[in-house]
């Protein structure tokens, strides 16, 4: 019983997202979704304050991911070295479930308040890397626009990752896109 209880926000986000697919995001309810996670709709408040942070539940963590990668970059290190060490450990993070992110993208692509919530997400993480990248002496607006570029690579990227191949994997995606973009700048 341990074992069940200990998945439930997991069951939660699954039943979800499977409900948004098969449905759509606006015809599913929270009683459906707590239902065919095998909770009741108070369980699913418990964990989530509504079916739209169902959804987004991992961005706090994926967030720490990549301020964490790029705090460990070395001392001293070239911003867009910085840079690839944030968006490598979102890759490293992201890597796994490929299959449900794409889906889930799905279903946040089909709804404008989801890509709504999506874009802001997007550019609170462009801001924490931004962040980081100053606090390391790169100018403020050179570390915004460093961080922008970085995310546009790693969008490109994780679509392509999502939708084409599995091969490569999301790092190296992620890296011949910053390669790619550092040359393309280079001219």
């Amino acid at each position: 019983m341990a074992r069940w209880q200990e998945d439930t926000r997991g069951r939660l986000q699954r039943a979800a997202v499977t409900l948004f697919a098969a449905h759509g995001y606006a015809a599913t309810t929270t009683e459906q979704i707590a239902g065919a996670a095998g909770v009741t709709q108070r369980t699913l408040f418990r964990h989530f304050r509504d079916k739209e942070e169902v959804l987004f539940a991992e961005d706090d963590t994926l967030l720490e991911a990549l301020v964490q990668g790029a705090r460990a970059a070395p001392e001293g290190a070239a911003p867009v070295v910085v840079l690839g060490a944030a968006l490598g450990s979102l890759a490293d993070r992201l890597q796994d479930g490929r299959d449900d992110q794409r889906t889930r993208a799905e279903v946040v692509a089909s709804d404008p308040a989801l890509v709504g919530r999506d874009l802001a997400k997007q550019a609170r993480w462009v801001e924490a890397v931004a962040d980081v990248l100053a606090a390391r002496g790169l100018p403020a607006a050179r570390a915004r626009a460093l961080a922008g570029a970085g995310a546009a690579a790693f969008r490109a990227a994780y679509h392509g990752w999502l939708h084409g191949s599995a091969r490569p994997g999301l790092r190296r995606r992620v890296e011949d896109a910053l390669g790619a973009l550092a040359e393309d700048l280079a001219g």
